[in-house]
């Protein structure tokens, strides 16, 4: 216990003083400088949330909650934005119209815990507030921070570096997990016997092929987003780590992430921009593709999963059962749904047959009724119509270009692809990351409109305040 504390005292003082010092630095010049600290401090927290979670290492406070390095970082995260808040470094004149329904969500959920509970009324169930806390509260800050703390371009490129490092990383994790060299992967975790959901395919540090998935996804669209600032030699590595994501996907032996490969292979060759022919960089990277799959089409046949078969329906099936739950759920509560996280001790079932929802907007249907569906659409409905905005007037950059907008798109469908077959707020990078390229949509929105510092008809170059 006395070294548990003296930990916490250490991290206290720890946070304190970076405080401290970024207060005395007062404002940087945003032309010319590299990323901030605090986009840097971001980049951290989100490689973090990938490796390491509580099952890398965690000390407990009885009483209180576990801390781990992710949640560590977390709070350094939230200690600069309350120094930049301080200081007023932090973007003026936005356009707050998609924060409302996010609000409005936040608030039904707490709502919803203080007439439900916070506490599972299960030990095998996921508590209300852990889900709440890793599934909404983390990404809605996450949606916060990249709008009005994350000001300039280089703070994005950080970011987007930093995707695609985990995405990298988990390339040579996936592709190690898949030809049997388990022995060698790190964080040594992955490997973990006793816990076998997923054992015998690449999940990850997730320990779960379906998120290791969508992360391997979105660090091949984040690698995309830099080609234009990779230059020879380095280009060649770069695209080959990129023909590497293909085998680390099919590794993953999850239906929801072919799909989503296949949405990005498809979307690149058709709609992204280059400055040459196309065919020419991607003929040979689609041929190996093509060729795999050939080679291997038995084997995605068949109905094994192991094999990688995609005829395996035994698990659709269970998602059209689950999916009919959480209907008959929704109509039964369709104001205010279940309860949040209350899907598993509610079912139609005894507890031990019911999974959890696998469907994220039928599982807020059900547990937060037609009122919670309604606000987590209408944020939604908000950002795709502000990035087709976008689409049509922005202008042309080395980095933020029609490009970068399409693949952050693709980013946002990959998400809502993996959310149909899943349940992401069991995991914060799940949600994090798509609630971060919503927000990199609403920023770029508000900028491009001319909205920051004012509503004038032209865009105006971006301010900060002076620190007083």
């Amino acid at each position: 216990m006395i070294v548990e504390y003296i930990l916490l005292g250490i991290a206290g003082l720890s946070l304190a003083l970076v405080i401290a010092l970024i207060a005395a630095r007062g404002a940087r010049a945003s032309t010319g400088a590299g990323p901030s600290l605090l986009a840097r401090v971001f980049t951290l927290w989100l490689i973090s949330t990938v490796f390491f979670g509580s099952r890398f290492a965690s000390v407990r406070f009885a009483g209180l909650f576990d801390l781990t390095v992710e949640r560590a970082v977390f709070i350094l995260l939230l200690g600069l934005m309350v120094a930049r808040l301080y200081q007023r470094r932090v973007a003026h004149g936005m356009d707050h119209t998609a924060e409302l329904p996010l609000l409005a969500f936040l608030g039904l959920c707490l709502i919803s815990m203080s007439i439900h509970g916070f506490q599972a009324p299960r030990p095998t169930m996921s508590r209300p507030w852990y889900v709440f806390l890793e599934g909404y509260l983390l990404p809605c800050i996450t949606f916060y921070c990249v709008k009005y703390f994350l000001t300039d371009e280089a703070d994005l490129r950080c970011v987007v570096r930093g995707l695609f490092w985990i995405g990298a990383f988990l390339v040579v994790t996936s592709i190690m997990e898949g030809v049997g060299l388990r022995q060698y992967v790190l964080p040594s975790y992955i490997n973990d016997k006793t816990f076998l959901i997923h054992l015998g395919r690449a999940r990850g540090p997730f320990l779960n092929a379906a998120f290791n998935g969508v992360a391997l996804c979105i660090g091949l669209i984040a690698g995309l987003m830099l080609l234009p600032l990779v230059r020879f030699p380095f280009s060649v590595l770069h695209y080959g780590v990129l023909v590497l994501f293909a085998p680390a996907v099919f590794f993953t032996e999850t239906r929801s992430v072919y799909l989503q490969f296949v949405l990005i292979v498809v979307g690149v060759g058709v709609a992204m921009r280059t400055p040459f022919p196309k065919w020419k960089v991607y003929a040979i990277p689609c041929f190996l593709i093509i060729l795999a799959i050939l080679l291997n089409i038995g084997r995605l046949a068949s109905t094994e999963r192991s094999a990688g078969g995609l005829a395996q329906m035994e698990e659709v099936s269970i998602r059209f059962e689950l999916a009919r739950k959480s209907l008959e759920l929704a109509g039964q509560y369709p104001f205010f749904g279940v309860g949040l996280a209350q899907f598993r001790n509610v079912g139609l079932a005894p507890l031990e047959a019911i999974e959890y929802q696998h469907n994220h907007l039928l599982g807020i249907a059900s547990e937060l009724g037609l009122t919670g569906l309604a606000t987590y659409l209408a944020f939604l409905v908000i950002i795709l119509r502000r990035l087709f905005r976008l689409l049509r007037s922005m202008p042309e950059r080395p980095f933020l270009n029609d490009n970068f907008l399409f693949l952050t798109g693709l980013a946002l469908l990959c998400n809502l692809v993996s959310n149909s077959f899943v349940e992401p707020s069991l995991h914060a990078f799940a949600n994090a990351n798509f609630f971060l390229f919503a927000g990199i949509v609403d920023r770029l929105s508000n900028r491009n409109q001319g909205l920051v510092p004012g509503s004038g008809a032209a865009p105006q170059p971006e301010t900060t305040a002076e620190p007083a």
